[in-house]
């Protein structure tokens, strides 16, 4: 029996399950006047604008070692915007893991999510993007994800869909499997707003379904609304590349969907093709694998 090959929508043949317990969108620029949760000194919005364009400087020049002293150095003054900027800029270079500076300025950041703060000092957006870096790291912050859960029912409704796809991947790739977060998305209106904001968007559709079979989450909801609308997957067949079509179809079968007219579309010939000429046998495989369940 084919067995399903996905570990990742990002890159599909990494594997997922050796992660570390240690602890994109465009990040936009613009900060608020933020209070350090340890000092508990505020910082001039002017000046976390500054430490943002530094981070991005040290990404740039990758000089990975110069920003971690530079963060290490102003880390008191660092508000959300400029906590997730670090770690988006580290994303891609996993050696970091074993860096000192990095462990202890990990450390101190987990220290700012200690209870009652949690992520209440954190923006949705600055949320999002540092829960995909960690992810993107296979970096295991049970402080951040704890809390991120905690706080889901408020958090969902401030969530755009492609935050909530953002949260969802980057807790799949860490094999961490939300409580509350997954009763806040079994409700019908959250699935019903998050699969109409994404129609046209298959790459946000594809991580959501993704993340949700990973992590097999019961989200009832969801493939009800699925079944309910074939316009949705055909969508996505007819938008998305090889692997997109392949992640979607084996998501769907993962999650209990019987979604009939995706099924009849992939049998398309020009569908078929497109598989094929991709030269992905793990995608071949993968839809393969989703048609006969289903």
């Amino acid at each position: 029996m084919l067995r399903p090959l996905f570990t990742s929508p990002l890159n599909p043949l990494r594997s997922l399950h050796h992660h570390r317990i240690i602890g994109n969108r465009k990040l936009s620029l613009k900060t608020s006047r933020s209070t350090n949760q340890s000092t508990n000194r505020s910082t001039p919005p002017s000046r976390n604008v500054d430490i943002n364009y530094r981070i991005i400087g040290y990404g740039r020049k990758r000089d990975y070692q110069g920003l971690k002293q530079y963060a290490l150095d102003n880390w008191e003054s660092f508000n959300d915007v400029n906590w997730s900027t670090f770690y988006s800029n580290l994303r891609r270079h996993p050696q970091t893991l074993t860096c000192p500076l990095f462990l202890t300025l990990h450390s101190k950041f987990e220290s700012l999510l200690s209870p009652p703060n949690g992520v209440s000092w954190m923006n949705p957006q600055a949320i999002s993007n540092t829960v995909h870096a960690l992810g993107a790291l296979n970096l295991l912050s049970l402080p951040l994800l704890n809390s991120v859960d905690a706080s889901s029912q408020t958090l969902t409704s401030q969530f755009t869909p492609q935050d909530i796809s953002i949260v969802l991947h980057g807790m799949a790739r860490v094999n961490y499997k939300p409580r509350s977060m997954t009763v806040e998305l079994s409700r019908p209106s959250v699935a019903e707003r998050i699969l109409v904001d994404v129609k046209g968007r298959d790459r946000v559709f594809a991580n959501v379904i993704w993340s949700a079979a990973k992590l097999n989450l019961n989200l009832p909801s969801f493939v009800s609304a699925i079944n309910d609308d074939q316009t949705l997957v055909g969508t996505v067949v007819g938008s998305g590349d090889a692997v997109t079509i392949s992640r979607v179809v084996w998501s769907l079968s993962v999650l209990g969907c019987r979604a009939e007219g995706l099924v009849e579309r992939v049998d398309e010939r020009w569908v078929v093709s497109k598989l094929l000429e991709s030269g992905s046998t793990q995608a071949v495989s993968n839809v393969m694998y989703g048609v006969a369940k289903m």
